[in-house]
């Protein structure tokens, strides 16, 4: 008995050392292949532009956003000619839910929002539109 007490001890530490390494071993793999906290894509090959995020979820409304006459815009850089303050990344946003830790995971998404007046004559004339995009440019979601 008194043999086995040290050969136990040591293989407990043995094993409260590997699983220590194997753990930070894991975090710090994470950290440096997964984690993706400054909006890297990968299909592109690095970090996106605001405007670039911007004309993605532009592009994404185009077809719910009508002139004041009620024609339509032809492309997102036209609806920017007119409506040149309209829109707002916001990379560190509180409306992304425990963002940190997603992004820690690689799921990184920044907050759009598009806000404007859509026909001075009318009621509900002011839309603001907030849109989940991907680093990529793909809108998550809508709200």
């Amino acid at each position: 008995m008194r043999n086995f007490l040290p050969r136990l001890a040591k293989a407990a530490a043995w094993s409260v050392g590997t699983v220590t390494v194997l753990a930070v071993a894991a975090i710090g793999y994470i950290w440096l292949f997964v984690a993706n906290f400054d909006g890297y894509c990968d299909e592109l090959g690095r970090v996106t532009t605001d405007r670039e995020l911007i004309l993605a979820g532009i592009t994404n409304e185009l077809g719910d956003i009508q002139k004041p006459d009620g024609g339509t815009y032809e492309s997102a850089e036209e609806f920017l000619k007119e409506h040149s303050n309209c829109c707002k990344v916001d990379r560190h946003s509180n409306l992304l839910p425990e963002k940190n830790a997603s992004r820690f995971f690689g799921m990184y998404s920044v907050v759009a929002r598009i806000a404007y007046i859509s026909d001075s004559r009318k009621p509900g004339k002011y839309v603001d539109v907030i849109l989940y995009i991907s680093p990529c440019g793909q809108v998550l979601d809508r709200s």
